[in-house]
């Protein structure tokens, strides 16, 4: 795409220049949506063996094993698919995978036992029996456990991770799907050709990607089973709670589901097979008690701060998939097009705060004009704004004759004071309007905001730049930029003269 030249960069890569110096952080590319990832980096669908032992061990500055030097300060736990899933994707886009690219470089560690930590370093035991320490953990091992609810008897059932998806031995059954994601709607489809009856349960209302513009959401690929559903083709959505599942006399399964929708008693249905197809967690179990993260979403991912570090253990941080508690079913962490940016943006938070390495930054003149013109250039070709709306923004703070631009620059880090201090900050980025999931984008009768309506910006409804100030760290104001059918914001009667006008308001 013109405006977007680099949507296909390699993970981690900058949206607007060369990719991160050596020592960042290469995420594995697990989408976490429940759905298969991109034909451009296939996952095996089982999910990698747990890793093993980290560990907090005595004071030290670099990651070494027992029989060699490794220049560095960071280690990476890593997916063992890692070097699959960067060998398949770097040969799709024409890139060279690098796993040893100087000073903390990925290592590809398979853990062998918990992580654990004693005083101010980690410690890492690999397979092999070595023992890898670092005085910071970066870990982006994904969402790799299956989340299992606490149903009794779920144990009886098969799990979308290590069942057989072929639809020959569904042959003229009757299949329960529990679950309402992606994966629940892609094992459905998958056996609509053989089964008899296929119904699909959960407690939750099913939510399409394209009206919410959540990924995570069920995506029209694997809707398909709805139509079925509703022509009336012997499947149906079961909005309701599993309750127990039990082994029938006759064989088969017997199935307590509460209605969520009714007041009726639980109902008890019979099936032949019953599928597990609820998500997937983070795996807790490779941290023992000296360094067990918070788990927040029902015990499913790690809680962090706006740094991506975890908030109850120092010096541990999370990457890749793990960072989609930040911006959970609003933006796009759980997501390789998403991540990639915000691991970037980890980067240059570890850097700034372990090595004295500032925020990459530009300086220029303070005249309202010159800022304008800064931030309409950005939002008019910055991918990981694009992609990454309402999580990261642009930051141009302003002190005396010298205004200073930071891009990409995570929102929630800005707000904590992650920057430092500034007399003025504007901070931009991309937003939807306010309940813009509720909207039939689809609807006739649904009203819109007129296109490039500079006076009703506010009321867009569709991406478009937000422009907020802060005095000395308090808001003071906010401006929207109208919305543009094909999301050019640079018109100058629309969209500079606007901002040039805001940004000079903002500074008298």
């Amino acid at each position: 795409m013109r405006r977007f030249p680099d949507r296909t960069a390699v993970p981690g890569r900058s949206a607007t220049g060369p990719g991160p110096p050596p020592g960042s952080v290469t995420p594995s590319a697990d989408t976490g949506s429940g759905h298969p990832p991109p034909a451009a980096a296939p996952v095996a669908r089982t999910p990698a063996a747990p890793p093993a032992e980290i560990r907090r061990t005595g004071p030290g500055r670099s990651l070494r094993p027992p029989d060699r030097q490794v220049p560095g300060q960071a280690v990476e736990a890593a997916e063992s698919q890692s070097p699959l899933i960067s060998r398949h994707y770097c040969r799709a886009h024409g890139a060279r995978p690098s796993h040893h690219r100087g000073r903390a470089g990925p290592v590809g560690l398979q853990l062998a036992a918990p992580l654990e930590r004693d005083g101010c370093d980690y410690a890492v035991l690999d397979g092999g029996g070595r023992s890898w320490q670092a005085e910071w953990l970066v870990m982006a091992t994904g969402v790799s456990r299956l989340h299992e609810p606490p149903v009794p008897g779920l144990g009886l059932a098969e799990r979308y991770d290590t069942f057989d998806p072929g639809p020959a031995s569904f042959t003229d059954q009757r299949v329960l799907v529990i679950g309402k994601g992606n994966s629940a709607f892609e094992t459905a489809d998958g056996l609509m050709e053989k089964a008899a009856v296929i119904h699909v349960a959960g407690p939750r209302s099913v939510e399409l990607a394209w009206k919410t513009h959540y990924l995570g959401h069920l995506r029209a690929v694997n809707n398909n089973f709805l139509d079925t559903y509703q022509f009336k083709s012997q499947n149906a959505v079961l909005d309701g709670t599993v309750e127990s599942i039990e082994k029938s006399g006759g064989g088969g399964f017997g199935v307590m589901l509460r209605y969520a929708r009714t007041t009726e008693p639980p109902r008890e249905l019979h099936y032949d097979r019953v599928i597990v197809c609820t998500g997937f967690r983070f795996d807790v179990s490779v941290s023992d008690e000296t360094c067990r993260p918070t788990l927040v979403i029902n015990g499913r991912s790690p809680e962090q701060a706006s740094s991506s570090e975890s908030v109850n253990v120092p010096d541990l941080y999370f990457a890749g998939t793990l960072m989609r508690q930040r911006d959970f079913k609003k933006s796009t962490n759980g997501f390789i097009h998403g991540f990639r940016y915000a691991t970037c943006a980890l980067h240059r938070i570890l850097g700034a705060r372990h090595l004295g390495t500032p925020w990459p930054a530009r300086t220029f003149t303070t005249a309202p004009e010159a800022i304008a013109d800064a931030v309409i250039g950005r939002v008019n070709r910055s991918s990981g704004l694009w992609q990454q709306f309402w999580f990261l923004g642009d930051v141009v703070g302003v002190d005396g004759d010298r205004a200073v631009y930071q891009e990409e620059v995570p929102l929630d880090y800005v707000t904590d004071g992650g920057l430092g201090p500034a007399p003025h900050r504007f901070v931009v980025d991309l937003e939807y309007g306010p309940e813009h999931e509720r909207a039939d984008p689809f609807g006739v009768g649904v009203p819109r905001v007129v296109e490039n309506d500079a006076d009703h910006a506010m009321d867009s409804t569709y991406p478009h730049p937000v422009v907020r100030h802060c005095r000395d760290g308090v808001p003071a104001g906010t401006l929207h930029l109208a919305e543009n059918l094909e999301n050019e914001w640079n018109l100058p009667a629309v969209h500079r003269q606007p901002l040039t006008a805001f940004v000079k308001e903002c500074h008298d």
